[in-house]
């Protein structure tokens, strides 16, 4: 199996064949790894928007993909990505600019990363979670200065007494 270094990264490069046909290659074996397809593309032919192949074993959170297309003429893609990432810039948006059209898309499990990019990823797996729980985004650093805050208030007014 051959690696390949990127950066500081080091992914084992795997072809889809092999993936299918030796069972036994399961990244629940590696902790917090991930098997996403991965490949690049300038081309709206290319095999990597129609039909990924290769794919990677990577230490990341999400597979990816990053989609770019002009809007005029419409359509026309110019930057396809497969990839993996623990923060990508966006889970599931269309960002429309003048002049391009760009889709980015994340998901969670193996090898989650495949059509075209058009069409939204589930971001948490329904299996994974119990049905009677709904999941939240955090309030982000805001929730940190909530209770620090409430202790000050209460101390300062004890204080007073």
């Amino acid at each position: 199996m051959p690696i390949e270094i990127v950066g500081t990264e080091q992914f084992f490069i795997v072809d889809k064949p092999h993936l299918e046909n030796h069972s036994f290659l399961n990244t629940s074996f590696i902790h917090n790894c991930l098997t996403c397809y991965q490949c690049k593309s300038v081309s709206a032919t290319s095999s990597c928007i129609t039909n990924p192949e290769e794919s990677a074993v990577c230490e990341k959170t999400y597979c990816t993909i990053f989609r770019r297309e002009l809007q005029d003429p419409a359509g026309l893609v110019i930057a396809f990505y497969r990839a993996c990432d623990d923060f990508p810039q966006f889970l599931n948006t269309v960002v429309d600019t003048p002049f391009h059209k760009t889709y980015y898309r994340a998901c969670t499990s193996d090898l989650c990363n495949e059509g075209n990019g058009y069409d939204e990823f589930s971001v948490y797996e329904t299996d994974e979670f119990d049905s009677n729980i709904i999941y939240v985004p955090g309030i982000g650093s805001f929730g940190n200065t909530i209770v620090p805050t409430f202790w000050i208030v209460f101390i300062t007014v004890l204080s007073h007494f």
